[in-house]
């Protein structure tokens, strides 16, 4: 019996290419055709697909997979499940750092570029939370947690252009004291919620106190 083969969509095609091309030479002199032929499809398959801002947006949702790639370790505190998931986005982006950067600086120059990158945070941020199996089911909560962690990947994503020694150190270093300031700061929240909440559920009174001791524990 034959094994069914599960063939990549045009558009993961197309990017893995993308990706290739542009570790060897400026984005912007890189051709929807080009793309196409070191994919090895027809120019018309990439029809009503992609085009070449579509590939630079499609790097967002390539490297959020990554942080699911693996199952959360329960065992671990929520903070260090966080951080193990977001830091496998950013490995799957060392994996192709050449092509990844030429791309993000053509996206970084243009105002729809950096437009859809601001949106797409939004997504990032709550794969994270979902891979990392920390969403409180408090939508307040959920909210705040969301804007801290768009905020640490972008801070984390800076320091990782320019960290070239390939040992992580400037990013893992940007992304702990990120998600660090974002525990303290939910907890600050959750701890002034339950003041005006004369019946705090057991979640948030957990959670507050749990978060708390980290807080002082890192700073210690």
């Amino acid at each position: 019996m034959t094994k069914s083969r599960t063939k990549k969509a045009p558009l993961d095609q197309a990017l893995e290419a993308a990706l290739k091309l542009a570790a060897d030479r400026p984005w912007r002199e890189v051709s929807l055709r080009d793309v196409a032929e070191a994919a090895k499809l027809d120019l018309t398959d990439l029809y009503g697909v992609t085009d070449k801002a579509r590939l630079v947006s499609a790097l967002e949702p390539w490297a959020d997979k990554a942080m699911s790639a693996e199952k959360a370790d329960m065992a671990e505190t929520p903070r260090e499940r966080l951080f193990d998931a977001i830091m496998r986005r950013f490995e799957c982006m060392e994996a192709e750092r050449a092509g990844v950067l030429s791309m993000m600086r053509e996206r970084d120059r243009t105002p729809v570029g950096l437009a859809h990158m601001i949106k797409a945070r939004r997504k990032t941020a709550d794969w994270a939370i979902t891979a990392a199996s920390v969403d409180t089911g408090d939508y307040i909560r959920s909210g705040a947690q969301r804007i801290a962690i768009m905020r640490t990947i972008s801070r984390t994503e800076t320091a990782w252009k320019s960290d070239e020694a390939g040992d992580f150190a400037r990013t893992m270093a940007t992304l702990d004291a990120g998600l660090v300031e974002m525990e303290e700061r939910i907890g600050q929240f959750s701890r002034f919620r339950s003041r005006f909440r004369p019946n705090p559920s057991p979640s948030e009174e957990a959670s507050s106190q749990h978060e708390a001791p980290q807080a002082e524990t890192h700073e210690a």
